[in-house]
């Protein structure tokens, strides 16, 4: 399999659909159209997550993540687990931003 084959099938799932950089993220890895477009890797699965004492992290989560299933079709996780648990089957890596590391100790 050569290197390119291998990166295109990279599957990431993001913890946290707290900030429009979900957004953008997505549009960048799952957009081939999009100018700066990083190819190799796109996005397949997000868990909602927030920071809790962010009021502008917390009250944004369900905005972000229907944006993310609506426009990209992309499968939200109940939880942190169930997004891990794909990792087998569906999602190879995950990526995070803020306080969503501490989420990590399930």
């Amino acid at each position: 399999m050569s290197a390119a084959a291998a990166a295109a099938d990279i599957r990431l799932g993001i913890i946290g659909t707290d900030t429009s950089h979900v957004i953008v993220f997505t549009d960048m890895l799952n957009n081939p159209a999009r100018p700066g477009h990083v190819a190799g890797a796109r996005v397949v699965a997000a868990y909602k997550g927030g920071s809790p004492d962010i009021d502008s992290s917390w009250s944004r989560v369900d905005k972000y993540a229907d944006e993310l299933h609506a426009k990209w079709k992309i499968d939200l996780e109940t939880d942190i687990p169930a997004l891990c648990g794909k990792w087998t089957r569906f999602c190879s890596r995950a990526m995070t931003e803020r306080k969503h590391l501490e989420q990590l100790a399930w």
